[in-house]
């Protein structure tokens, strides 16, 4: 058997499309997995009219492929869509090479042609998907924008309420003033949750080093030496918030009992526990009577109980010397957690 029709049986064998071309760019051979495919004889195949099967789109591009590499004897690949015997057009991955006689002479092109239409098809579904996740995005990102404007612009108001009634209260003027430093405390958390575009998950160590200025600002601390270290454990994002109220009354608590003639030292340390990741707060000052505390039921204590309570976090107090708060964040509240 000469080496000419052991080719023939090799191509025909071969799971994908093969064809020839001779020097002057016609096409001179198909393998019966072509055939097969386009449902056309041998002759259609094998003559110029083999293109009548490409796509209308594509048949200019293909030509140029081909046309280029022939002249340039170089190896090319393309995608196109070639007709099925069907009727329906499937997607090709068309690689050739050019091939030579024993003496080096150039004698055409050799080529295979693979059936990519599924994965042309799930390429496009994941564009798509791709496109509709963009989408979700940037609406997610718009109705952030406006629930934190609106947020703002809802604090503000009550501010400016406790403003003016302050005017006329005398003895109740202390209360209010707290009341409205918390509420300042609440615009500066919002502020704060929002500070990076990703807000899926917040580093409770950046988030924390984020409202210790502010907040000690707020309460004319800023001579206050704020040491924060430890892990930055990635909260979600409404844990993230409450653990921000509960820091917040924590840090207002140091400044207001901790510190003397506005100096001292609050550290803050955050471990990360397994699944769960614990918070650390405590100051150089006297520390408190715990008993008292709770028997008094100070707004204070009782807003971080409950703002604990709302999420998977429990809040234990130490009593000095020194004030010493423990804020345990539970595994529903760890974004890698829930990840």
């Amino acid at each position: 058997m000469d080496s000419g029709h052991r080719f023939f049986e090799l191509a025909d064998a071969a799971p994908v499309l093969i064809w020839r071309s001779g020097p002057d760019r016609t096409r001179d051979y198909v393998n019966v997995r072509w055939l097969e495919f386009t449902g056309r004889s041998l002759q259609a195949e094998t003559a110029e009219s083999w293109t009548d099967a490409v796509h209308p789109d594509d048949l200019e591009r293909l030509s140029a492929v081909f046309a280029a590499a022939f002249d340039r004897r170089r190896e090319f690949s393309l995608d196109y869509r070639l007709m099925r015997h069907d009727g329906e057009y499937r997607w090709l991955v068309d690689s050739g090479r050019p091939f030579y006689t024993q003496a080096g002479e150039f004698s055409g092109f050799l080529g295979s042609a693979v059936d990519i239409t599924d994965r042309k098809q799930a390429e496009v579904k994941a564009r798509e998907a791709l496109a509709e996740a963009r989408r979700a995005l940037r609406q997610r990102d718009v109705l952030l924008a406006e629930v934190h404007h609106r947020v703002k612009n809802n604090l503000q108001v009550i501010l400016s309420l406790l403003a003016l009634k302050g005017r006329h209260v005398g003895e109740c003027r202390p209360a209010l003033d707290s009341v409205s430093r918390r509420v300042q405390a609440i615009g500066i958390i919002q502020q704060e949750l929002h500070e990076d575009e990703d807000v899926s998950e917040i580093g409770v160590v950046d988030f924390v080093r984020r409202l210790a200025t502010p907040i000690s600002l707020l309460h004319e601390a800023q001579e206050a030496v704020i040491v924060i270290a430890g892990d930055n454990v990635p909260l979600e994002l409404s844990a993230a918030g409450l653990a921000g109220l509960i820091v917040a009354e924590i840090l207002s608590n140091s400044f207001a009992h901790g510190l003397v003639e506005g100096r001292g030292r609050v550290d803050l340390q955050v471990t990360r526990i397994g699944s769960s990741a614990r918070l650390s707060v405590w100051d150089s000052g006297p520390g408190f009577d715990l008993e008292a505390a709770s028997t008094t039921g100070g707004i204070g204590l009782l807003l971080m109980q409950n703002v604990a309570r709302q999420g998977d976090m429990a809040l234990v107090a130490h009593s000095g010397p020194g004030a010493r708060w423990d804020l345990t964040f539970g595994p529903g509240t760890i974004a890698e957690a829930t990840a």
